[in-house]
């Protein structure tokens, strides 16, 4: 099964995709970190501006790293 997630780009995220916003099709319970890889699949230019990138799941501010995933489901 897999769900349908929209994706909001903010600053330099936006002005390196050139999108404000994609719909991403992941796997039913995947990860922040697996929203990221296909992130950075799509747009391999924005993989340097990770660290300083912030992440929110439905308006919430996320705690992430590469190592700790949190729950996107």
């Amino acid at each position: 099964m897999t769900m349908d997630l929209n994706v909001l780009y903010f600053a330099h995220v936006r002005e390196r995709t050139g999108l404000a916003r994609e719909t991403l099709q992941l796997d039913a319970g995947s990860t922040v970190a697996d929203v990221v890889r296909a992130v950075v699949v799509r747009h391999p230019e924005v993989e340097p501006l990770l660290p300083s990138v912030r992440f929110a799941l439905n308006g919430e501010p996320l705690a992430f790293s590469r190592e700790a995933a949190c729950d996107a489901a």
